[in-house]
């Protein structure tokens, strides 16, 4: 018997966390998953770090990625994210609770580069 399950699992075979990344460059056309615990973790630590806004805004452009976190058990993404690195700052638009905030600047290329890769 043969049957397929779409829960990621690792080695130990216990169920982690995966962040699925897509980016302008790409035309959001493919999607890049983020497996690694360390690095999730990391991303996951950066965000509490981001001051939220509601009053914040954007330019209307595209964003430069788009990120989210999906767990084995939940159905709804834990976090929806856009993302924009700008010259002299980096915004972040929250889709669940519609909040602007800006990426304190020691972390702008930290975290662009763990989205990149």
């Amino acid at each position: 018997m043969f049957f397929q399950t779409s829960e990621k699992t690792d080695f130990n075979r216990k169920k982690t966390e995966v962040i699925r990344v897509t980016s302008r460059i790409e035309n959001f056309s493919s999607i890049h998953e983020i497996r690694d615990e360390r690095k999730i973790n990391r991303i996951k630590e950066i965000m509490k770090f981001v001051e939220w806004s509601k009053a914040a805004k954007v330019d209307e452009d595209q964003p430069d990625y788009r990120f989210w976190l999906e767990h084995p058990k939940a159905k709804d993404r834990l976090f929806n994210y856009n993302i924009w690195f700008k010259e002299n700052h980096t915004m972040i638009f929250d889709k669940k609770t519609g909040k602007y905030g800006i990426v304190p600047s020691k972390y702008e290329m930290e975290l662009k580069s763990l989205l990149k890769e």
